[in-house]
């Protein structure tokens, strides 16, 4: 791919980067990818290569991105909890019985509708946050 995400809406980007991670996961294939774009190329890229001096040498990802979050959800309706056990595959913690650790996928543009919507509607609280 040379420069996948060019010409690409943000939505577009997201589902690229997905379908790029499924492949590469599931069907454990692999992917050569062109791009000026370092987050994208941290987000997708287990090994990254760069050309230099006509020749190719491995290098270090820069401000490697977190592909993962970690959520502590406070839920106040009995819907949102069965959503994020049940869908989200959530795990309630010991101290409270309404507050859920959620691991997400930062590209994962569903999860974050859901989430944004449960904020307006004031049905749940986000008490923490951490990448991994």
């Amino acid at each position: 791919m040379d420069e996948p995400l060019n010409g690409l809406d943000y939505e577009n980007a997201i589902i690229l980067k997905q379908m790029i991670n499924i492949y590469c996961q599931e069907a454990e294939g692999t992917v050569f990818i062109t791009s000026h774009d370092q987050n994208f190329l941290n987000e997708v890229c287990d090994l990254q290569f760069e050309i230099k001096n006509k020749t190719i040498i491995e290098r270090e990802a820069k401000d490697k991105v977190c592909k993962k979050v970690v959520y502590f959800i406070k839920t106040n309706t009995p819907k949102c909890y069965d959503i994020f056990v049940n869908k989200y595959l959530g795990k309630p913690t010991e101290e409270d019985d309404k507050t859920i650790r959620v691991c997400a996928d930062v590209n994962d543009a569903e999860f974050y509708q859901t989430i944004s919507q449960m904020i307006y509607h004031k049905e749940i609280v986000i008490l923490e946050a951490d990448g991994l």
